[in-house]
């Protein structure tokens, strides 16, 4: 297993029925064993964890997976759990989580990340909503194209 954190605690706001998540090209088959995230929700809550693909030149992202897990009011990196995906090279894949409560969530500053290579692939825009629900269907509506900020996260890959 390969796991790597990328993004940082540089720069936090609080918002709440939010999505932040990032993107990755594929670059090589692998196995998404899990992924975490830096938040600090302000009370208890629920976080919804999402991977969501599309082919490299499309945005129309399908939801591949999902769950949902209980959150604290406490600032810690909170885990998707395992999920054991398959993602194909040449795939484009959103990692994010989805709240309604108040949250405060963490970014590297902005076009930092930008064109990172790591074990799932290359880093290459953030995906957020602040009209975000947990309904079926949901996929959030703005992608990053310049000045990034890349959401803190820890991942972990099999190849």
């Amino acid at each position: 297993m390969e796991t790597f954190s990328i993004g940082s605690n540089d720069r936090s706001w609080t918002t709440a029925g939010s999505f932040r998540g990032n993107v990755f090209r594929v670059r090589r088959p692998v196995t998404l064993a899990r992924f975490e995230m830096y938040l600090a929700p302000q009370e208890v809550c629920e976080l919804q964890f999402v991977v969501y693909s599309a082919p490299q030149t499309s945005k129309r992202y399908t939801l591949e997976w999902s769950t949902t897990r209980k959150a604290k009011p406490t600032a810690q990196f909170y885990s998707s759990g395992d999920i054991d995906l398959r993602v194909e090279a040449g795939r484009s894949v959103v990692l994010g989580v989805g709240w309604s409560r108040e949250c405060e969530y963490f970014s590297s500053v902005y076009g930092e990340y930008d064109g990172s290579q790591t074990s799932l692939g290359v880093f290459v825009a953030s995906v957020w909503d602040n009209a975000y629900t947990n309904k079926p269907g949901f996929v959030p509506r703005n992608t990053g194209v310049y000045n990034n900020a890349c959401y803190h996260q820890v991942i972990s890959v099999v190849p």
